[in-house]
């Protein structure tokens, strides 16, 4: 006779099956949720440095800027005891941009009722009350005016490091016996360290004549300031300034100018990234007369072509 199946070993092995599987599942489901969990942790905690990485250029980026956060600078350079460049300096945040403008030794200003020349005028008068005369002539407002010799535009230059990076449109070749000046270089785009950018400057025989001496003033200050007004500077923003007002020899820069203006410059310090951000223009103009009578003329127009070329905006 055939013996008889248990059903209740059966029905414990069923109940065994059942309650393995049920543990099973519920591993994986709290398995599944760790895993979930930890994913949606991580992501948050990228997103986290992401934000705090972009946190300042965002805030930069948010602010609005308008025609009253331009300022401009009414630099005169000094080689020796003589004026050497007289350079308005144009910070722009509205428009993103930097420009510079060299205007002749040789402009032609008026002094009361006599005719006069910018250098001229300058050694009589001074640097606040010959930027006073340039902004009327050129129909803008000049926040500072600062007065840096060669001498510390040199240290300045030793400050930074680097030298300057500079395109030098021709090859130059000239000495003066006399003053022991002397410049070999070939023209190109060359790494000049602070003596050659002085020689550079210094330099009387551009193919371009006195409107290229004026204007290598300009392209060389905007060179500059295309090389280290830039993001990687941006913590030492504050020591350039300081070291730069202590390198002027005159000027009425103080502390809340550059607290006023330094929201803007650090705005277009994030924007170089290309470093090229600052231009050089020509002021519009013409060379009239010859020797002791040599004066440069602006441009009848010469406000509304600034204003074009500066981006400065209607008063409307």
């Amino acid at each position: 006779m055939a013996a008889k199946r248990n059903p209740s070993k059966k029905r414990r092995r069923v109940n065994n099956v059942v309650v393995f599987l049920v543990v099973f599942i519920l591993f994986l489901i709290v398995f599944g949720l760790v895993c979930l969990w930890a994913v949606l942790k991580l992501n948050e905690e990228r997103l986290q440095q992401s934000g705090s990485n972009t946190a300042s250029q965002g805030s930069l980026s948010a602010v609005q800027y308008t025609e009253a956060d331009a300022r401009n600078l009414f630099l005169v350079t000094v080689d020796g005891s003589d004026p050497a460049g007289f350079v308005v300096l144009r910070t722009d945040p509205a428009n993103a941009r930097i420009r510079t403008m060299a205007l002749p030794v040789e402009t032609e200003l008026a002094d009361g009722t006599t005719l006069t020349t910018l250098k001229a005028y300058y050694l009589d008068k001074g640097a606040k009350e010959s930027a006073d005369a340039v902004g009327s002539l050129l129909g803008l407002d000049f926040q500072n005016y600062a007065v840096m010799t060669y001498a510390n535009l040199e240290k300045m230059m030793g400050y930074f490091g680097n030298g300057v990076i500079f395109e030098i449109p021709e090859n130059l070749s000239y000495q003066d016996s006399e003053t022991g000046y002397f410049i070999e270089m070939d023209g190109g785009r060359r790494t000049l360290t602070a003596p050659q950018m002085l020689n550079v400057l210094r330099y009387p025989q551009w193919n371009g004549g006195k409107r290229q001496i004026a204007d290598v003033q300009a392209q060389m200050i905007a060179a500059i300031l295309n090389q280290y007004l830039v993001p990687a500077r941006a913590a030492k923003l504050d020591a350039d300034f300081s070291q730069f007002v202590n390198l002027v020899q005159y000027s009425d820069m103080r502390r809340s100018d550059f607290v006023a203006a330094q929201e803007g410059i650090s705005y277009l310090l994030s924007r170089n990234t290309e470093g090229n951000l600052c231009s050089a223009i020509s002021a519009p103009g013409e060379f009239v007369g010859g020797g002791d009578d040599l004066r440069f003329c602006l441009a009848d127009d010469v406000e509304p072509q600034l204003r074009s070329s500066l981006g400065i905006y209607d008063a409307s």
